[in-house]
């Protein structure tokens, strides 16, 4: 038996504790899993901030603490893996606590409005995927031209979406002769082409000369000035680079959101699928 301490969805000060449910079930939960719960006459979403394992049955429990206890089914726990680390819960609490702010509304700004223990939002983000056109058989014995023509198209670009590969009636004989073949494969909201890759430019003097203190100092804040057009975000993306060799991650935090599609442009092409956009203009799947 489990006692389940339950953050509910309603972001007030009133509200700001856990409650407690029982869990008897064979499915796995854990902390800062989500659960629906029954909370009054309402059936609402709820973040498990701890787990208390006992040896004493429901009654035994009902009779020391003197109150009733709601149970948890095992279809009542929405998620199969925590949905933040250690780290990450421990800062909600530590900006709940700053800004006095009840640590569920915290929670719910820190996750994707797919994910977050709201009633609303229950189902999990679906992954999208895209269908693909790759080459079997380059032989072209027995052919159309019209079928010649799309065969030669996806040996010479590789694997091209469905929707480019034009007529469905040529595609579809081409499948037919096993000379390609169609596939899934999930669909990235960043996209960028290889040739389109490009290495870090060569550091004028001054910006060696930033790079290298900024590299070696001491200091656990640094402010690097310059004028629009001096060289500030290659010095970043340099510093960038050398961190992401470590095997470490980078935050670049952008002002406005106007300045986004430049610099994500910039990231992208230096380094490709290591990106991750997040801003308030995207989409909840696509956070």
């Amino acid at each position: 038996m489990k006692i389940v301490e339950v953050l509910t969805e309603y972001g007030t000060l009133a509200l700001d504790r856990t409650f407690s449910y029982l869990y008897d079930g064979k499915k796995r939960i854990g902390e800062r899993y989500r659960v629906r719960i029954s909370f009054g006459p309402q059936r609402v979403v709820g973040f498990v901030l701890r787990l208390i394992e006992t040896a004493k049955s429901q009654e035994e429990l009902e009779k020391e603490k003197g109150f009733s206890f709601k149970t948890l089914k095992e279809e009542d726990i929405l998620d199969e893996e925590p949905l933040l680390d250690d780290s990450l819960l421990s800062l909600a609490k530590e900006v709940a606590s700053y800004y006095f702010s009840p640590l569920i509304c915290v929670l719910q700004t820190m996750l994707p409005p797919s994910l977050s223990p709201r009633n609303s939002t229950l189902k999990a983000p679906k992954i999208a995927y895209e269908k693909w056109v790759r080459l079997l058989d380059r032989s072209e014995e027995g052919l159309t031209d019209k079928q010649i023509e799309l065969l030669r198209l996806v040996a010479l670009r590789g694997p091209i979406l469905k929707k480019e590969a034009g007529s469905a009636s040529i595609l579809g004989k081409l499948i037919e002769k096993r000379k390609v073949e169609i596939y899934l494969e999930e669909k990235h909201r960043l996209k960028l082409k290889e040739e389109e890759r490009e290495q870090a430019h060569i550091l004028s003097e001054l910006q060696e000369a930033a790079y290298r203190y900024l590299l070696e100092s001491e200091k656990a804040v640094n402010l690097l000035e310059g004028v629009t057009g001096s060289g500030k975000t290659e010095v970043y993306l340099h510093l960038a680079e050398r961190y992401l060799e470590q095997g470490k991650g980078v935050l670049l935090l952008v002002p406005e959101i106007n300045l986004t599609p430049a610099l994500m442009d910039y990231c992208l092409r230096r380094f490709g699928k290591k990106v991750a956009i997040l801003h308030s203009g995207l989409s909840g799947a696509e956070r």
